[in-house]
């Protein structure tokens, strides 16, 4: 009876502890052995996880964020890339192994695989990738834990062109549920904290709701983020320290569930996740969301001291629709959204950025005056 106890106390410890971000990223095993746990201890766990509901995602199951099963066309063209994805999954507990788990040799994964293999077999096909390069995406995929959050967060794109902001911008047409992107961090000065730098691309519905997924940096060190309404922003805990002129690799797409997946990967080893999210966007639906990449630079109302960027890019940005066609997204723009922007607020602060298209690269400098 005791064994079964536990046990029924560690399945409801595990399937709430993966809402809760500051564990997104251990592992059963680390837990575990971090922790030494024992009977108490896992009371313990379940006692602090009803204590503290307000870190917990509710209404999610893990059924909700976790789902492994795959396609014939998944499999084959995993097998077709020399990948064994029945030897990969081992180590993985899926929602029919929850009674099963063994803490020493199982990992969670959270996602739903089907949509996350179709999205690599889209950005593979657009992109030429090698199959040394399918393996790594496939590695990076199953062994980074993927960040759920909250059904109620409020995000918002920022900055508008009624804010203190310049930069560039490049948005599709709504028609699509993928985009991708190379992309390069541009090399940065910064000389006031006020003076933020923001690199991301914002999934948008044909509603006109809208996300920020990507990257700032303002004095300090680059830092990822989600744009929050109600709070401004959110912060997303990035695996590795990311450096001026790092090469990196977007991957956003709405999938089956509703949720849109964002990730970030080194674009020279797509093992290598920098950070890895889901977040719903309202009103999103298949072959209906616009993605507008950006790079820009933001102030509040302090007086300006000449920061600058230079070198910033996005390269081969593709959108994909649900159907399998891709396209360069170059050639399916809203010229609405398309160049360089400046703010209402100061006339001719458009000029304040310089950047020029070649061989479908986005090259990008911001410099802000003193004044």
């Amino acid at each position: 009876m005791k064994k079964i106890i536990k046990k029924s106390l560690i399945l409801v410890a595990f399937s709430l502890m993966i809402y809760i971000p500051i564990w997104a990223n251990t592992t059963i095993n680390e837990y575990f052995e971090q922790n030494k746990f024992t009977d108490i201890k896992v009371s313990e766990l379940v006692d602090s996880i009803f204590m503290n509901k307000h870190r917990i995602y509710e209404g999610l199951t893990y059924e909700d964020l976790s789902n492994i099963d795959l396609s014939f066309e998944s499999k084959l063209f995993l097998e077709e890339n020399g990948i064994d994805i029945e030897q990969k999954l081992n180590k993985f507990i899926s929602k029919n192994d929850l009674y099963t788990m063994k803490f020493e040799e199982k990992q969670l994964y959270i996602g739903n695989l089907e949509d996350d293999i179709v999205a690599l077999r889209n950005a593979a096909e657009a992109n030429r990738f090698s199959k040394k390069e399918v393996k790594e995406y496939v590695d990076g995929l199953l062994k980074n834990t993927t960040v759920t959050y909250d059904n109620t967060i409020s995000l918002y794109s920022a900055p508008t062109r009624k804010d203190p902001g310049v930069g560039f911008e490049a948005q599709s047409k709504n028609n699509f549920y993928q985009f991708t992107s190379y992309a390069t961090l541009p090399n940065v000065n910064i000389n006031n904290y006020n003076e933020i730098v923001w690199h991301f691309v914002s999934p948008t519905s044909d509603k006109g709701d809208t996300l920020d997924f990507g990257v700032r940096k303002g004095k300090w060190g680059w830092a990822g983020t989600l744009l929050s309404k109600a709070t401004g922003q959110t912060d997303v805990a990035l695996n590795k320290t990311l450096y001026d002129g790092d090469r990196i690799y977007y991957n956003i797409y709405r999938g089956s569930d509703g949720l849109i997946n964002c990730k970030l990967v080194n674009a020279s080893n797509f093992s290598d996740v920098i950070a890895s999210v889901r977040v719903r966007l309202n009103n999103s639906r298949n072959d209906t969301l616009a993605f507008n990449k950006q790079i820009t630079m933001t102030w509040n109302n302090a007086k300006l001291e000449g920061s600058y960027i230079s070198n910033g890019t996005f390269k081969d940005s593709y959108v994909y629709n649900s159907r399998g066609g891709y396209f360069r997204l170059e050639d399916r723009l809203n010229n609405n959204h398309y160049g360089t922007f400046g703010s209402y607020q100061i006339p001719s602060s458009s000029s304040y950025t310089t950047w020029y298209n070649s061989n479908y690269t986005d090259y990008v400098n911001i410099t802000l005056p003193r004044r």
